[in-house]
């Protein structure tokens, strides 16, 4: 955690602003600081990405899209993308998007190959 300490005297340059009142603005706006930078790690999300190879990966990746489904809803997950795509004809992804917050559980329980940042 990192604690900023700056002098208050600039506004208690401001009539009617005391030393009292000025601690009190400045932790009012460290409060809003941190605040805004817990939503920002909210809103990031993560797609974490399972690899398939083979002439049957498009369909291995579609069957194992089921099983990501399946575990979304057997542990109430807050998530609504999931899918799977050819890369090229021997290779075939199979992908979630996922709340950074929910990234480390599912990622130790069910081990995708790989993960990026999720831009929408």
């Amino acid at each position: 955690m990192q604690v900023r300490i700056s002098s208050n005297r600039p506004l208690m340059a401001f009539k009617g602003i005391g030393e009292a009142k000025a601690i009190s603005i400045a932790a009012a706006l460290e409060l809003g600081r941190r605040r805004r930078g817990e939503e920002a790690l909210e809103r990031q999300k993560i797609k974490l990405i399972w690899d398939f190879f083979g002439l049957d990966a498009l369909k291995i990746a579609a069957h194992y899209e089921i099983h990501l489904k399946e575990y979304i809803q057997l542990e109430k997950l807050d998530c609504e993308i999931t899918g799977f795509e050819a890369l090229n004809d021997h290779q075939a992804i199979a992908f979630m998007v996922v709340n950074e917050e929910a990234m480390i559980p599912v990622r130790d329980a069910l081990k995708p190959r790989r993960g990026e940042v999720f831009m929408e």
